[in-house]
């Protein structure tokens, strides 16, 4: 249709001919203004199957991890609490940690100073990345695989070595790391 002849009509009102085209993504709106994660940190905690849409959920960032039973609750252990959209931190026992090292800098491009997201409750498969508790060394991000007696921690930054673990050393995996959150852009130079 004509849409400049429908404006010059008081009443009328122009629907523009809209076509689907294939093989071609739709336009996404452009963002005007960032969302206020302040006053979106007290937005309600959806349930599963619950639409999302631009609700938020406080996520807790501990401070460390230590072995045996993780305890979010406990607040002694909480840094601060981070809104993060809720249809991406779906499940009950869900914290943020800040990365530190290197070691995952590889194919994974987890960074020093990143945020992961890690579900304390899901199940883990060999291959996913988890953070570990071990004893004398702390908690540290790598990729699991378990072959029936010993866990292999890989990271992704070839420079770092695997870790593998045996019974006696009794490693505690506090969680799958479901996402990473980066909030820092570091500074860029120009090629030649």
């Amino acid at each position: 249709p004509d849409l400049t002849a429908a404006a010059d009509e008081p009443n009328a009102t122009a629907k523009p001919d809209l076509r689907i085209v294939q093989d071609m993504a739709p336009a996404t709106p452009r963002r005007t203004a960032e969302p206020d994660l302040a006053s979106a940190a007290d937005a309600p905690i959806l349930e599963p199957g619950q639409t999302a849409g631009t609700s938020f959920r406080r996520i807790p960032l501990l401070r460390d991890i230590a072995a045996g039973e993780l305890t979010l609750a406990d607040e002694e252990n909480v840094r601060d609490y981070l809104a993060l959209p809720a249809q991406y931190v779906r499940g009950d026992e869900i914290y943020l940690l800040e990365v530190r090292g290197d070691s995952m800098t590889g194919e994974d491009g987890v960074l020093e100073g990143d945020y992961v997201i890690v579900d304390h409750g899901s199940s883990w498969d060999n291959g996913d990345m988890v953070v570990v508790f071990v004893e004398g060394e702390g908690a540290t991000l790598k990729r699991i695989w378990h072959d029936g007696t010993s866990i292999h921690l890989q990271p992704s930054n070839p420079t770092h070595d695997p870790i593998t673990l045996g019974p006696s050393q009794d490693p505690h995996i506090q969680g799958k790391v479901i996402g990473v959150a980066r909030w820092h852009i570091s500074q860029a130079h120009r090629r030649a």
